[in-house]
């Protein structure tokens, strides 16, 4: 299964703009898993090694995947062949093919759809099979999938609550611009799949190794699709100090009580490292993550002939604040520019956030698209200057989008159009005014996650 291409209007066609575009689409490229995981999985006639592990002919090896990134497991199956005795791939919702289901039911590996980014009954009921797949190995190997977008895809609801409540909760948490890192340490206590808890169903002949495809910035297992397989530093207190500092005083009510429950001692906690099931997970390996998206950038832009700048703190802030920020600092390297020097290209990496008040009516937009039309608002036409956010998994927020991309024409082509791009920003409506300016990228599902990459490409003001 290849990775589609990137495919844009042609009615923008200023150099930075396509300049941006080919940059996008080479990450996409560049981040197919069948390289890295080539990598680490290695098939002989007597042993097949998958990272620190060698395992023999006589075990068998099953696999799971979980969440968007799902172009891992026909990367899995690839690689093993027969060696590969059964899988199981859960992911978003017209994420794949019948067509290719159909050609991996043959190789006895089930696809089970979930929904993303507000769980729904379908998450429910992935969660209830993939527990059940994960019970019926009675021993052998179990490579372990991991990737951005699984919390949502894969939510089966504790004891006591509903999925109605669940997506409320996830929702309000969404909403309120809680970091993701937040957002998923208060979610993992109130579902079965998360904080480890999956380690708990793994039969005690069975050891298990994680792949990850991290969307994390800091790639923390525990936070990755809310680490399944990973033991969790979180705890019930530390979920209810969140809802507390935050002032959510309108979570759900049977997830409050589960939680103020929890902390009392009458659920379980969460998987910790001191825990004995913590030692079934025997190794923990990274395949992609958002440091090799900004390598691609670097790479890709440094054979154009273009200055690159790399910003170490990733964007994990209000997204039309870090958009704000981020055209500020790139008009003061373009005031710095001389004559005759070559462009520079501007790399952020991240995942920031969109809080949306009760009080706003609100339409379909997202974080990507908010940082690019904030921070075009900020240069306010300026020459010289092309911004542009690409969400890795190809579908930004709710939208079939991937991202967008635009310059100081953009700006005139609404004004001519009568569109209000500040009015868009504060009501979350950027989806349909930027799709209007033809200024959206579309590329399908990639087949994988790893947050988000920003970029600044600027030209020296002289040139203008």
């Amino acid at each position: 299964m290849s990775i589609r291409q990137i495919t844009l209007s042609t009615q923008m066609t200023s150099s930075g703009v396509q300049a941006v575009k080919q940059i996008f689409s080479s990450v996409a490229t560049h981040l197919n898993p069948r390289a890295a995981t080539g990598a680490v999985i290695t098939v002989k006639p007597n042993i097949t090694q998958i990272g620190m592990r060698r395992i023999n002919t006589t075990t068998p090896i099953h696999a799971v995947v979980i969440g968007k990134g799902y172009n891992l497991m026909p990367t899995i199956q690839d690689i093993l062949g027969r060696r590969l005795t059964s899988g199981l791939l859960i992911t978003k919702t017209n994420h794949v093919s019948d067509a290719d289901e159909a050609l991996w039911k043959k190789a006895n590996i089930q696809v089970i759809r979930g929904a993303h980014p507000y769980p729904d009954k379908t998450s429910e009921a992935a969660g209830n099979q993939l527990i059940s797949y994960i019970r019926s190995i009675k021993s052998g190997h179990l490579i372990c999938g991991i990737t951005g977008g699984g919390s949502a895809i894969v939510a089966t609801p504790e004891d006591g609550m509903t999925i109605d409540d669940i997506q409320l909760a996830r929702t309000t948490l969404v909403e309120s611009g809680l970091s993701i890192g937040d957002i998923n340490s208060v979610m993992k206590h109130l579902t079965k799949c998360a904080g480890g808890k999956l380690l708990n169903e793994v039969c005690k002949d069975v050891s298990v190794q994680v792949l990850a495809i991290s969307d994390v910035i800091g790639d923390d297992p525990s936070s990755i699709a809310s680490g399944p397989f990973s033991p969790d530093p979180s705890t019930f207190a530390s979920a209810l100090e969140l809802l507390t500092s935050h002032a959510l005083d309108h979570f759900p009510a049977r997830c409050l009580q589960f939680l103020q429950e929890g902390a009392q001692g009458l659920h379980a906690e969460t998987v910790k490292e001191s825990d004995p099931v913590s030692k079934r997970l025997k190794e923990y390996l990274f395949l992609a993550s958002n440091t090799q998206a900004k390598e691609s950038v670097t790479k890709w832009a440094e054979k154009e002939g273009y200055g690159v700048v790399i910003m170490a703190s990733p964007v994990t802030g209000e997204a039309s604040l870090e958009g704000q920020h981020a055209a500020h600092h790139a008009m003061t390297i373009q005031n710095t520019m001389k004559p005759g020097d070559k462009p520079i290209m501007v790399i952020y990496g991240g995942e920031p956030v969109v809080t949306i008040s009760k009080d706003t009516p609100t339409g379909i937009g997202s974080r990507s698209m908010e940082f690019v039309t904030s921070a075009l608002l900020t240069l306010n036409g300026r020459p010289g200057i092309t911004v542009g956010g690409f969400e890795t998994d190809g579908t930004a927020g709710p939208t079939d989008a991937a991202g967008v991309v635009g310059d100081g024409d953009l700006l005139l082509a609404a004004k001519a159009k009568g569109i209000d791009l500040q009015a868009a920003l504060s009501s979350h409506t950027t989806y349909e005014a930027l799709k209007s300016l033809d200024a959206l990228i579309f590329t399908g599902p990639t087949g994988t996650n790893v947050n988000d990459v920003y970029c600044f490409l600027i030209k020296s003001k002289y040139r203008f």
